[in-house]
């Protein structure tokens, strides 16, 4: 073994103790979930320490294809992977990220839609669409409740960027134009409500998280469902532009 190889060997030797001491990383990025001992220390099995590394390795994949494609995207799909990219890394960015997520788009959504019911109720030929978007907002109410009770994490973010999409589309798509009536049919109805049972299915959450293989395979997924990725950088702006101003500079894993 030459003397370049014993290097990288350390190197990479104190890359690994730093990230398995960095316990606010683990949790808050990786997710993964650290058990104590009766004394309260954190006891990490070799099990354990594989788990992290392997997550790692996954979040590292994902992040370089972010700034990988950035590279030759145009200006607003650049700022989504750079500010993706440097959200992921930290536990408090994700923090604040998810929770702009919820206020600024998934809770307008909400807030719009409510508007449209009262709206509507004054009109006795809307009875029974009125009845038809107090359910769907039931369940936008059950999602945003979800949401919120979600543990900070890298997946977790990434849950909340694509159901945020997700609802967008489904109120710009359905809800929005249920509000004059005009071109609400049976089988308009059929086609909402069939959205949210197959794309806001009680599954989604893992169905998302199987797709976050790389940058690519999560577009290539939600992308066709909203009509293009063009959308996805659109909803998630309020919360992306957020931290484009920071030094995009991705730093080394922990």
């Amino acid at each position: 073994m030459n003397y370049q190889q014993i290097n990288e060997n350390w190197q990479r030797y104190q890359q690994v103790e730093a990230l398995l001491e960095n316990r606010a990383y683990i949790t808050g990025v990786l997710g993964v979930q650290l058990p104590l001992n009766e004394s309260g220390e954190v006891i990490l099995s070799e099990e354990l320490k594989e788990q992290i590394l392997q997550e790692e390795l996954l979040l590292k994949k994902f992040v370089d294809t972010l700034v990988k494609r950035a590279k030759k995207a145009g200006r607003d799909l650049k700022n989504l992977y750079l500010s993706f990219a440097k959200i992921l890394k930290n536990p408090d960015k994700i923090e604040e990220f998810m929770s702009i997520v919820r206020q600024k788009v998934i809770k307008v959504d909400i807030r719009k839609t409510r508007i449209i019911i009262n709206n509507l109720k004054a009109n006795p030929k809307a009875a029974r669409i009125v009845t038809f978007l107090e359910g769907i907002l039931t369940k936008l109410g059950e999602f945003y409740n979800w949401l919120k009770g979600l543990n900070t994490n890298w997946k977790n973010a990434m849950v909340t960027a694509s159901v945020s999409v997700l609802i967008k589309y489904l109120f710009e798509k359905f809800i929005d134009k249920m509000k004059d009536l005009s071109g609400v049919t049976d089988k308009f109805l059929e086609e909402a409500g069939k959205f949210v049972l197959t794309k806001l299915a009680p599954d989604f959450a893992s169905a998302i998280i199987s797709k976050l293989v790389d940058v690519k395979t999560w577009l290539a997924w939600l992308g066709p469902i909203v009509g293009g990725v063009q959308l996805v950088s659109k909803v998630l702006s309020p919360a992306t532009s957020r931290f484009t101003g920071l030094d995009m500079t991705i730093p080394p894993a922990p």
